[in-house]
C-alpha cells in the first residue's frame, strides 16, 4: 500500500490512477461514502472526521494506494474539535505508514541466537549448556515466527 500525502489539487489522484492503471470503479471517495473494498481509497480526511476510523484500517492496508491531503500545515487550531480531528487523522496515518510484517522480530532474535550458539560452539569454550539452551531458544523463536505467521495468514 502507498500512502500518498499532499496539498488539496495537486494531483495526487490522477498520479495514483496513471501508476496503478485504475479506472473510476477502482476508487473509493470517503468523503463520499463509507468505506468499502477498492484498489484506492481517496480523501481519507474524511474518513477521519468520524469519531472511529480506525475501523476502516484492513481495507486500507489491502488497497494498493490510500491518497490524503495535508491538513493542518503545522497550525494548532483553536477549536478542541478540530484539534482531535487533526489528532485522529495524524494517528491514522501513522498507522498506514507503520506496516508490521509478522513473524520478522521472532525470526531475527532466533538468527542472531543461533549465531551466538554458533559463535559460542565453535570458539570451543566448554560452556556447551549455554550454548545448548542459547541454540534451543533459537529454535523456539523461529517455531513462534511459524505461529505467529500462521495465524497471520489464516485470519
Amino acid at each position: 500500500m502507498d500512502l500518498i500525502i499532499g496539498g488539496a489539487y495537486q494531483g495526487k489522484c490522477t498520479f495514483a490512477a496513471e501508476k496503478y492503471g485504475l479506472a473510476a470503479e477502482d476508487i473509493c471517495d470517503l468523503a463520499v461514502s463509507a468505506p468499502v473494498p477498492a484498489r484506492c481509497y481517496v480523501h481519507l480526511e474524511a474518513l477521519t472526521r468520524q469519531e472511529a476510523p480506525e475501523a476502516a484500517l484492513p481495507l486500507l492496508l489491502a488497497a494498493e494506494a490510500v491518497i490524503s491531503r495535508e491538513i493542518g500545515s503545522g497550525v494548532v487550531p483553536i477549536d478542541a474539535g478540530e484539534r482531535a480531528w487533526r489528532e485522529r487523522h495524524g494517528r491514522l496515518l501513522r498507522q498506514l505508514a507503520v506496516v508490521y510484517i509478522p513473524g520478522v522480530s521472532a525470526l531475527a532474535l532466533a538468527g542472531a541466537m543461533l549465531l551466538l550458539a554458533s559463535g559460542m560452539d565453535r570458539s570451543r569454550s566448554g560452556q556447551k549448556a549455554a550454548v545448548t539452551l542459547i541454540f534451543a531458544f533459537g529454535l523456539l523463536n523461529i517455531l513462534f515466527a511459524i505461529i505467529e505467521l500462521y495465524g497471520y495468514f489464516r485470519a
